[in-house]
């Protein structure tokens, strides 16, 4: 029974999913979303708190999921960068994207803001904790688009470097 239900259901589902009138490109062009399908599901971060952050963060660490590096800053100078790096706006949230590492703001040896890093094509923001949820979201300004950036192809160099450096004591090896 289930399955002549199906197959009832289903023609009919396909069929009025193939009537759709075709839109013309002109019409296309003006629909296209200037912005990544998905919602702005979370506010932006309390300013008083990245303010806090400013003047009392003693430490950042950034610890990447998929890669065999971390990041850790604990100049001010540097904190403050990265600080900067978080925008006043908020993105809308691409379901498409995955987080590629947490960033842990550390005061006096306590994480006291920590939140998911988005740096992918169309995909530039940090989605805030708050008791391991997320809370809050800020797109990441265009300075730290650049810096990970810098930082991601510093680490692709040198890894490459690495790599050579290997094979050729690998080969030197081999021709004793």
């Amino acid at each position: 029974m289930k399955y002549l239900y199906l197959l009832f259901v289903l023609p009919i589902v396909l069929w009025s999913c193939q009537n759709e009138a075709p839109k013309s490109s002109a019409s296309a062009k003006q629909e296209t979303p200037t912005q990544p399908a998905g919602e702005k599901l979370y506010p932006s971060i309390d300013p008083a708190r990245l303010v806090m952050l400013w003047d009392s963060a003693t430490n950042v660490d950034v610890i990447f999921y998929n890669l065999s590096f971390s990041l850790s800053q604990n100049k001010q100078q540097d904190i403050r960068g990265m600080i900067n790096t978080i925008d006043k706006e908020v993105p809308v949230i691409n379901p498409a994207c995955q987080a590629i590492g947490r960033i842990f703001f550390v005061v006096d040896g306590r994480n006291a803001v920590e939140a998911d890093m988005y740096f992918q094509d169309g995909c530039h923001y940090y989605v805030f904790m708050e008791n391991g949820k997320p809370k809050y979201a800020n797109n990441m300004t265009e300075a730290g688009v650049n810096f990970f950036t810098n930082v991601f192809n510093n680490v692709r160099t040198q890894m490459v470097n690495e790599q050579a450096k290997r094979q050729k004591a690998i080969q030197k090896e081999k021709q004793k």
